[in-house]
């Protein structure tokens, strides 16, 4: 996993985004912990939205190519987008548990 950071391959602007849904999330917990749920789905929303956006322009790059692409590209470019949906899957597993630990 820390190659993924070194190399660069991690959009630093989605990763800062991330963070502050993570933090509004954890507001929304001591202070409306009947958001908690919406701010999970939209952080589930936004990374699934964030990752096609940056899964459009690699397929059209691969379609302009007419295949003649290294695969090794094409398999960065996925790695990114599986993160992506990854880190909103997280971020809204994360809501669920909060809003179960606030019913308690």
């Amino acid at each position: 996993m820390s190659e993924f950071f070194q190399n660069h391959d991690f959009p630093t602007l989605f990763f800062v985004i991330v963070v502050i849904i993570f933090f509004v999330m954890l507001y929304c917990f001591f202070r409306k912990p009947e958001k908690i749920k919406d701010i999970g789905s939209f952080g589930l929303a936004f990374c699934v939205a964030y990752s096609l956006y940056g899964i459009i322009p690699a397929l059209g790059a691969l379609e302009a190519s007419n295949g003649d692409v290294a695969p090794y590209l094409i398999f960065s470019a996925l790695k990114v987008s599986i993160f992506q949906i990854l880190c909103g899957l997280v971020l809204y597993l994360i809501s669920m548990l909060a809003k179960i630990a606030a019913k308690h």
